[in-house]
């Protein structure tokens, strides 16, 4: 049984995510919104670790100020993006990896 949806006018969205409700119904809205949110951090986390490995290369060196990250800083800013973004993703696919009428755990 599908659940009623409101009216599209009702819903304040930007118009890609509108078009696929119209299109598809409310089951493509979800993961939207989840990979909106996934590479929200990732890009936020990233950038973060970017300014931060920025400021204390100026800090140790001031002819460094304003010059591009190490190999390995910008590995570390990957690999925290990533990290913090697999709590957020493991979390959202969680209850779509278990079998269904499994017991939760």
């Amino acid at each position: 049984m599908r659940v009623p949806w409101p009216s599209t006018r009702s819903v304040h969205l930007p118009l890609p995510s509108r078009l696929a409700l119209i299109q598809q119904g409310q089951g493509t809205l979800t993961p939207l919104l989840g990979v909106g949110l996934c590479v929200s951090i990732q890009f936020g986390v990233f950038e973060r670790m970017k300014r931060e490995f920025g400021a204390a290369n100026a800090a140790r060196d001031p002819a460094l100020k304003g010059k591009g990250l190490s190999g390995g800083q910008l590995y570390l800013a990957g690999a925290a993006a990533g990290l913090t973004n697999s709590f957020v993703a493991g979390e959202c696919s969680a209850p779509l990896s278990q079998a269904p009428g499994a017991a939760r755990r």
